[in-house]
C-alpha cells in the first residue's frame, strides 16, 4: 500500500505557529482553537495576496524556520517505511517551498522524500490531491483538510482526517475516519493491514 501525507497541520503546527507570528505582528490573540474555518481570508478579514504575504514573512523568519511537529509524527512516520510499500507527501503548497519542506523533513531523518506540490513557484495550479492519489496509486490519505479527503473518500481512498477546529463540524463518510493523533493512526493502520 502507498500512503499519502499532508503537510501543514498533519506533520506539523503550521497555524499554531502562524498565529504566535500575527499575534506578535499585529498585537492580536488567536488561538488554534479559534480557528474555526478553514480560510484564513475569511477568519482575518484580509486577501488572498496579504495572506500569501504573511505566511512567506511567517516562513522567512528564523525563529518559525523549524516548527514543532505534531505529538508522534516521528515514530508514525517510521512506523510507515517499515510497514508500508510508499510514503508520498502532497501538500497545497508552493514548488518554490521546496527547500524550506525538505529541510524540516529531514528532521524525520527521511531520505529523499516523494512531495507532491499542488501549485508552482509562480501559484499555478497543478492538480488537485485526489487526482495525484489516484495516479500514484495512493490506499490512504492522511490530511487535516476536510476537502482534501471528501473528494478523495469518494474515490474508494481511505482516508484518516486529523482532528483540527476547522474540520469539527464536517460529515463524515464512510471511507473518512477521524483521528485525535498519530498513535490513532497507527492503531488504525494496523487494523486496515491486517483486513
Amino acid at each position: 500500500m502507498k500512503i499519502g501525507i499532508d503537510l501543514d497541520d498533519t506533520v506539523w503546527k503550521f497555524h499554531e505557529k502562524f498565529f504566535e507570528f500575527y499575534n506578535e505582528k499585529y498585537g492580536t490573540n488567536y488561538e488554534l482553537k479559534d480557528y474555526y474555518i478553514y480560510n484564513l481570508e475569511v477568519f482575518l478579514g484580509i486577501t488572498r495576496e496579504e495572506t500569501h504575504s504573511l505566511f512567506k514573512e511567517y516562513e522567512s523568519l528564523e525563529k518559525y524556520k523549524y516548527i514543532p511537529f505534531l505529538e508522534g509524527v516521528k515514530e508514525g512516520i517510521e512506523y510507515l517505511s517499515r510497514n508500508f510499500e510508499k510514503n508520498i507527501f502532497l501538500t497545497a503548497r508552493l514548488s518554490s517551498d521546496e527547500n524550506l519542506v525538505r529541510d524540516r523533513l529531514s528532521k524525520l531523518s527521511l531520505e529523499n522524500p516523494e512531495i507532491f506540490y499542488q501549485h508552482d513557484e509562480n501559484r499555478k495550479y497543478l492538480g488537485s490531491k485526489v487526482s495525484y492519489c489516484l495516479k500514484e496509486g495512493i490506499s490512504v490519505m492522511i490530511d487535516d483538510g476536510y476537502h482534501n479527503l471528501e473528494e478523495c473518500s469518494k474515490e474508494g481512498i481511505k482516508c484518516f482526517l486529523v482532528d483540527m477546529p476547522w474540520n469539527q463540524d464536517k460529515e463524515l463518510n464512510e471511507n473518512i475516519i477521524r483521528v485525535k493523533d498519530w498513535k490513532e493512526i497507527i492503531e488504525k493502520l494496523e487494523e486496515i493491514k491486517n483486513e
